[in-house]
């Protein structure tokens, strides 16, 4: 994601709606002054995306569009500064 140009913060926020795989994009909302834009990934991150997608649907079944992409046990979104502090 950092390859992306994403903010850790935007990277914590993103949630199942925001990913259109097919299209290979995300969309981030309202970011600075309350924007949104959509990124456009390559192939490599869109394989990466697959993969994991696929495991966290053999964990936690089926997602809704308002669950958050990155989480701890399929509950809760991992906060910015465990991000921060990892990478």
């Amino acid at each position: 994601m950092y390859g992306l140009g994403l903010t850790v913060g935007e990277v914590s926020r993103l949630c199942f709606g925001d990913l259109d795989i097919e299209r290979s994009l995300l969309i981030i909302r309202q970011t600075k002054f309350y924007k949104s834009r959509l990124v456009p990934f390559g192939p490599r991150m869109k394989e990466l995306l697959q993969e994991y997608l696929e495991m966290q649907f053999k964990k936690h079944g089926p997602p809704l569009p308002e669950d958050f992409l990155f989480t701890f046990f399929g509950v809760r979104p991992i906060n910015r500064h465990t991000i921060g502090m990892t990478f």
